[in-house]
């Protein structure tokens, strides 16, 4: 009898563990190595060719990915059918997060399911639970306040500190430019100090007009509606290429200002005007963490704004563009070093994603290359790491709105790109990471369909506004409401010089 129950337990075990993932989390590096099996697959096409699976893991994976746990709840728009919902405290694995908007997460429930959710809604194991120990105290009342009272009250603080900060940091940045930078163009200043102003000055200058005159003014403006302070956000999006700038170059005028004589000389106008105090590069520093506090005080809107049972959206999207900051910085370490790119690369607006292909142009066998993926653009290049840093040589670009993309019938890990017009070549792309293959993929497929959607939107604003006579609006105007269009849907300049040319009426 003891035997055959042993059996039947066996049996039970043995199929329960096929469902089962074996797991070491390392909280200290925030990644785990996971052995996943499962024999159930269900998958689905949508109109976009791209498979809608809520199960994309079979055999077995045995890479290590980063962990992360969703800072709230997430549900998913009906019609969007990759993505799934999660709770808050749900740990997941990244699969994959190059674009800040959207990342590709596998859940820890049995069987995982995977999908794309924005990488604003997710916080490392550590932050996350230093953020659950971390909470606004509010003066005791009288008055019983319910629990969406009390978060929108607590929303409210989070608005005022945010506020008076940036009153501090224009006052900083103010400090900066008045006490510092505008004395570069003194007459006096010694010759190898005049040489390298334009390195020493940074675009401070820049920053604090933006921040005194636009940003401060905006905050205020909504100082009486807390709620739409994320708007105030996306609307400068663009504005924020001033800080993507600042970060690019400041580690090398850091560097120079430990050298002599730029050392002695700011440590001398230190001395003069603020009693030694403070340090041209103390301040340069202090300037360099405002992405940070933007970053902490967005995470704690939408907390609160997700406990009160309100939209944060807007407040979601500004926490995805302060977050990918950082990413562009980064990215333009590739964009800088792109060669032999018949146009200019500082107006190829932002870098989605990028990885090497094995790419096909019609019939040629495949070669290795470098694919960037830009705003209605696939540039292909030929990369060169043995150059220092290293350089991508351009060989093609696409136009996405001229090319239908899909999978490969019978190699579903390869992206096929068709033109629509005749004399273009057809491509193809397989990633070179076969491990990975399948969640690179995934992600490319998502980005290159929504940049083609997002293009098309403009293009259809585009000809309701300026091509029907029964409108009478200039071109100009026109262009003026494309570009407020294009912004609010993290566009850029690289869309509106496609455009086809059409006379105003």
């Amino acid at each position: 009898m003891a035997s055959r129950r042993q059996k039947q337990f066996d049996r039970k075990y043995s199929s329960y563990r096929k469902f089962t993932a074996s797991e070491d989390v390392n909280y200290s590096s925030h990644s785990s190595r996971s052995s996943f099996r499962s024999e159930s697959m269900t998958s689905r096409t949508d109109r976009r060719g791209r498979s809608t699976s809520s199960e994309i893991v079979t055999g077995s994976d045995t890479r290590s990915y980063p962990v992360y746990i969703a800072i709230q709840d997430y549900t998913p728009d009906a019609n969007d059918v990759e993505a799934i919902p999660l709770e808050q405290g749900q740990i997941v694995e990244v699969l994959d997060k190059k674009n800040p908007a959207s990342w590709l997460v596998r859940t820890k429930a049995r069987p995982p399911q995977s999908g794309w959710i924005p990488g604003s809604y997710f916080e490392t194991p550590t932050e996350y639970y230093k953020q659950r120990r971390r909470t606004r105290e509010i003066e005791a009342t009288s008055t019983t306040m319910t629990e969406d009272q009390e978060a929108l009250l607590k929303r409210d603080q989070v608005y005022h500190d945010l506020l008076r900060s940036e009153e501090e940091f224009v006052a900083e940045l103010r400090t900066c430019v008045d006490n510092y930078v505008r004395l570069l163009d003194d007459i006096n200043v010694p010759p190898e100090i005049a040489a390298n102003k334009e390195k020493l000055a940074l675009n401070v200058t820049e920053l604090y007009n933006f921040h005194a005159n636009v940003m401060l003014k905006g905050l205020n403006y909504y100082s009486d509606d807390p709620g739409k302070v994320g708007q105030t956000f996306v609307r400068l999006e663009r504005d924020f290429d001033h800080h993507v700038q600042f970060f690019k170059d400041l580690p090398a005028t850091i560097e120079l200002l430990e050298q002599q004589p730029y050392k002695d000389f700011f440590q001398s106008l230190s001395d003069k005007y603020e009693a030694g105090s403070h340090t041209f590069s103390e301040h340069l520093k202090n300037v360099s963490e405002r992405i940070t506090h933007y970053q902490n005080y967005f995470k704690e809107f939408v907390k609160y704004t997700a406990r009160a049972n309100q939209s944060s959206k807007s407040m979601q999207k500004a926490l995805e563009l302060t977050l990918g900051i950082p990413q562009r910085v980064h990215d333009l370490v590739y964009t800088d070093n792109i060669q032999q790119y018949p146009g200019d690369t500082n107006k190829l607006g932002r870098l989605i994603r990028h990885d090497s292909f094995e790419v096909a142009e019609g019939d040629e066998p495949s070669k290795e290359r470098y694919v960037f993926l830009f705003k209605n653009k696939l540039m292909i290049t030929d990369k060169n790491d043995r150059t220092t840093p290293t350089t991508y040589t351009h060989c093609a670009s696409i136009r996405l709105d001229k090319y239908t993309v899909t999978t490969h019938t019978l190699h579903e890990d390869t992206i096929i790109l068709k033109p629509k017009e005749l004399g273009l070549p057809q491509f193809s792309l397989k990633p070179k990471d076969l491990g990975t293959s399948e969640y690179v993929r995934k992600a490319w497929m998502k980005d290159i369909t929504e940049e083609q959607e997002a293009y098309g939107l403009i293009i259809a604003h585009y000809y309701v506004l300026i091509v029907p006579a029964t409108f009478i609006i200039s071109l100009a105007e026109g262009f003026q409401f494309l570009h407020r269009f294009g912004a609010e849907i993290g566009s850029s300049n690289t869309h509106l010089e496609q455009l086809p040319s059409v006379d105003a009426p």
